[in-house]
């Protein structure tokens, strides 16, 4: 079985979660997830957990699976991960002007 170790976020011990085929911190408000204990995993389908990093606005980034991308909850920027570009326009209409259509590019 594989070995558990601290939460670089919280302190929390994390252990291997089955479920997630990945390492899962015990505290569920943090519930960062591993692949390893230097490796922080971005997404997990098994239970939808999803990284989050701050935007320079005061908001936070999380993934949005509509967008398949990361979507500040306060400003609405979008990004491709934590040291991505911002993204110029989104099929959800993000980056469009009154009016526009993404078709029309």
């Amino acid at each position: 079985m594989a070995k558990s170790f601290k939460c670089d976020k919280c302190g929390n011990m994390v252990e291997w979660v089955e479920r997630c085929q990945s390492f899962v911190c015990s505290n569920w408000q943090c519930g960062k997830h591993f692949w390893s204990e230097k490796s922080e995993r971005e997404l997990c389908k098994h239970c939808g957990y999803s990284k989050t990093f701050p935007c320079d606005c005061g908001g936070t980034f999380f993934f949005s699976t509509h967008c398949g991308a990361y979507v500040c909850d306060r400003c609405d920027k979008h990004k491709t991960h934590e040291k991505g570009q911002t993204l110029a326009r989104c099929f959800c209409g993000y980056g469009l002007r009154a009016g526009e259509r993404l078709e029309e590019y």
